[in-house]
């Protein structure tokens, strides 16, 4: 079942590591209104198809800033429907996360991520 959100999320920004930089192409935090931030990954629509349960942000960039439009909990039911949702929007980037490895944890994480609806500069 996909559960969703159609509002902005907040942006947590990307993961600094020393003498690399900014990791904001692969990497990104997504916050909860708790302050916890979120690590997700950026994935392709076909590499999501890959994935039975986790939590996906639908993102857009808008010049410096990335925008959170949907966050859902996937689970393998919604695999098509989110793939089909990729498809007909290119501009939309996907973001993963893997870290929650139960549903409750990541029923939990999504709750959190939806209790907000701003946007921040990347």
């Amino acid at each position: 079942m996909i559960e969703r959100s159609q509002f902005n999320l907040v942006d947590g920004g990307s993961p600094k590591v020393p003498g690399l930089g900014s990791l904001g192409e692969r990497y990104h935090y997504w916050c909860g209104q708790s302050g916890r931030r979120y690590l997700f990954s950026a994935v392709t629509a076909n590499d999501l198809l890959d994935f039975t349960a986790a939590i996906v942000v639908l993102a857009r960039r808008t010049g410096p800033l990335i925008v959170g439009e949907e966050a859902m909990v996937l689970d393998a039911e919604g695999r098509s429907l989110l793939a089909a949702r990729l498809g007909a929007d290119p501009g939309v980037t996907a973001f993963i996360h893997l870290l929650s490895p139960t549903d409750a944890s990541r029923r939990a994480a999504i709750d959190d991520l939806l209790g907000l609806g701003q946007r921040l500069a990347a």
